[in-house]
């Protein structure tokens, strides 16, 4: 998960991306924003795994912008959803927007995506690494979260990541 797109990143940032991170099967969907725009890419380059970017609306901002402010801003969300299932998973969405309607500010259906019975976008399927097995779960006292930041040459100084580390339940051993 990012604030900026691919497109934002320099050169040396977005190979780090493609060789570093988005590599082989272990990486589903990159998250981002800042644009304003909905957009859903599946990109495959050189017969590679398609590397997926899912870039969401910000939900507040600046309502004009440009030279003399005469560009409007869309603004709205996403709300998504993960499902794990044996060696299998799904990632899915739920676009919004901002739009005036009466005068007035109302969320609505995001129609720049294709939805599904209008609600949500067609779940995209992916493969674990390993099998997810559902124990029962665990309190949220067996997990640290740190927050870590990428070095200064990968990202200019743009990308914090946060590592959740579970810590097993004496019930799941």
């Amino acid at each position: 998960m990012t604030h900026h797109p691919p497109e934002w990143l320099n050169e040396q940032s977005v190979r780090d991306l493609k060789g570093e991170i988005v590599t082989r099967d272990n990486f589903v969907t990159h998250l981002c924003g800042h644009t304003h725009e909905t957009v859903f890419q599946e990109i495959a380059e050189a017969s590679t795994t398609p590397r997926r970017i899912w870039q969401g609306r910000s939900l507040f901002g600046l309502e004009y912008f440009g030279q003399d402010y005469q560009e409007q801003r869309s603004h709205g969300y996403s709300a998504g959803k993960i499902e794990l299932s044996g060696g299998k998973g799904t990632i899915q969405f739920w676009p919004r927007e901002a739009r005036l309607q009466g005068g007035q500010r109302r969320i609505v259906l995001d129609q720049s995506v294709r939805l599904t019975d209008e609600q949500h976008t067609e779940p995209t399927s992916f493969t674990l690494l390993q099998p997810y097995e559902k124990k029962g779960e665990p309190s949220p006292l067996n997990y640290d979260i740190k927050q870590e930041t990428f070095p200064s040459n990968a990202f200019s100084n743009s990308i914090s990541s946060f590592v959740i580390q579970r810590h097993p339940n004496p019930e799941d051993v």
